[in-house]
This record gives C-alpha cells, sequence and structure tokens, in this order.
C-alpha cells in the first residue's frame, strides 16, 4: 500500500471492521483526522482546504461521516493533487448512493483480515503446495484447538 500511495494521490482502504484499515493507515499517514469526533468534523466541513496544508499523507478515519470530504478530494485529484497526498479508511458500510463513486480519481484497494496461520493460532496447516504434489493414495487431514 505505501508503494501504490507513492503513485496515486487518493486511496480508499476497504474492508470488514475490525481487520485494521485504521491502524495500518496510521503506520503510513503523517496527518490522521478522525472524522468520528465532532469537532474536527465541523472544522474540515468549514474548511475542508486544511486537510491540503497537512503533513502528506493525510488520513480521513471514518469519512463516511463526512461524505463532503470524498467530493473534495475528488475535485483536488482533478485538478492534479499530488501522489500520496490522501487516504480514506471508515465502516464498511454502504454510503449514500449520491456520492460520486471515485471512479478513475480515488483507488480502492481492499484489506483482508489475517489467516489463522498469521495469527499464530494453529501450528499444523495443509499448505496448497502439498495439495498439488498429493497422489491419488494420499489422505488429508487436519484440526485446530481453536474451536475454529
Amino acid at each position: 500500500m505505501k508503494r501504490d500511495l507513492q503513485e496515486l494521490p487518493a486511496i480508499l482502504v476497504e474492508g470488514a471492521k475490525a481487520v485494521g484499515k485504521t491502524e495500518t493507515c496510521t503506520q503510513i499517514a503523517q496527518t490522521v483526522y478522525n472524522l468520528d469526533n465532532e469537532a474536527t468534523r465541523l472544522m474540515l466541513k468549514g474548511a475542508p482546504d486544511t486537510i491540503l496544508r497537512g503533513q502528506k499523507p493525510v488520513l480521513l478515519d471514518e469519512w463516511q461521516l463526512a461524505p463532503e470530504m470524498w467530493s473534495f478530494v475528488r475535485h483536488e485529484v482533478d485538478k492534479g493533487l499530488s501522489d500520496g497526498s490522501v487516504l480514506f479508511t471508515g465502516s464498511s458500510i454502504r454510503v449514500n448512493s449520491r456520492i460520486h463513486s471515485g471512479a478513475g480519481r480515488i483507488i480502492r484497494m481492499k484489506l483482508r483480515p489475517f489467516t489463522i496461520q498469521e495469527r499464530g493460532m494453529a501450528t499444523d496447516y495443509i499448505h496448497i503446495q502439498t495439495l498439488f504434489n498429493l497422489t491419488k493414495d494420499d489422505r488429508i487431514s487436519g484440526q485446530t484447538k481453536k474451536g475454529l
């Protein structure tokens, strides 16, 4: 994502709740606006160009609570917003359908949850490569102690 941001002006990071969208983006962002904070939301609503003065990349977390920021950034991209400028994160709920999709301006990236292996929740795994190397006499089995 960090590499992609260097070549794109704005990215929307999508994914299920609690998958790590905000956490991942705060590690990249230099300026963070939490739009679930009413004072922040009101300040940006009155002066959306404030985000252009922040150190980039700027993260607009919970952007769906201030959809006018989406439109503002989309128009700034049309005006030549520099690469690596804005990250959007927020709820996976469907936002007001009257908002422009951002197609060709704000690139969507999907953040997926970690696998059981990545979380360290099991020690025995069936690897895909092993499945490709099976003969007709081989048996596949596996279990986890986590009750999954």
